[in-house]
């Protein structure tokens, strides 16, 4: 699912990302969004974006990023999870039905 919406978001907007567990692709960290999911509201499968900073001068601005990419980069999230919601709709389409 999440390798499919790679590939459309790749055919979209012409950049590729990784696919994998955070700590595999990333780095490890705690308390994060999907550990809070997982272990408060007990759900089994969560998904967490990590989306591009900043760059700037030697790569330190962190997540602040310029305002040319802010549109842009709302619209690769956006393609993302839409093609998701798309595919878990086609499992669940009563569920989804009332989001």
């Amino acid at each position: 699912m999440c390798q499919q919406a790679n590939e459309a978001l790749e055919a979209r907007h012409g950049r590729k990302y990784s696919v994998g567990c955070g700590p595999c692709i990333l780095y490890v960290a705690s308390g994060t969004a999907t550990d809070w999911v997982a272990a408060d509201l007990g759900v089994q499968v969560s998904l967490g974006f990590e989306v591009r900073g900043g760059g700037g001068k030697g790569g330190k601005s962190g997540f602040v990023l310029p305002e040319e990419e802010i549109v842009p980069l709302g619209e690769i999230c956006k393609t993302k999870k839409c093609h998701i919601r798309g595919f878990l709709f086609s499992l669940f389409p009563i569920f989804f039905s009332f989001i």
